[in-house]
């Protein structure tokens, strides 16, 4: 019993651990957005609502479906992609053969996106990459 709620505030720390600096970072690229390019400040801030959406009412199970959780992934994804502009390539493969009938815990999968996109960003001025590469067995 003590394992299972060990391994749950776990869950819930690393789900929560991220919110405050990505939510600040998103919330100023937008803003910036909205006077260059205000089409792309649009679609930019649907992504937003959509994480805001997923972080707040679709994740608090156990584990929730496989294609939520990427669903959620490619919109960060995207929104770092403003952060970055065109100085970060990315490759993005993700299989979603069974994304309907497979679960996972939440944001699982975020840490390591979310720390690629932290450290990728070490190099500023120079051109970077980030690979993800998800694949099911």
């Amino acid at each position: 019993m003590l394992e299972k709620e060990k391994l749950e505030t776990e869950l819930k720390f690393l789900k929560y651990q991220f919110n405050p600096h990505f939510l600040f970072n998103s919330i100023n690229s937008i803003f910036f957005l909205i006077h260059k390019n205000p089409d792309m400040a649009s679609a930019s801030l649907a992504k937003f609502s959509e994480l805001l959406r997923h972080q707040l009412y679709e994740c608090n199970d156990q584990q929730i479906p496989l294609r939520k959780e990427l669903s959620y992934l490619v919109n960060f994804i995207e929104l770092e992609k403003l952060r970055h502009h065109t100085l970060v390539k990315t490759d993005i493969s993700l299989q979603e053969q069974y994304a309907d009938q497979l679960g996972i815990a939440s944001f699982i999968l975020m840490t390591f996106v979310e720390n690629a996109f932290k450290h990728v960003s070490v190099h500023t001025g120079k051109a970077s990459w980030i690979t993800i590469k998800l694949e099911q067995e």
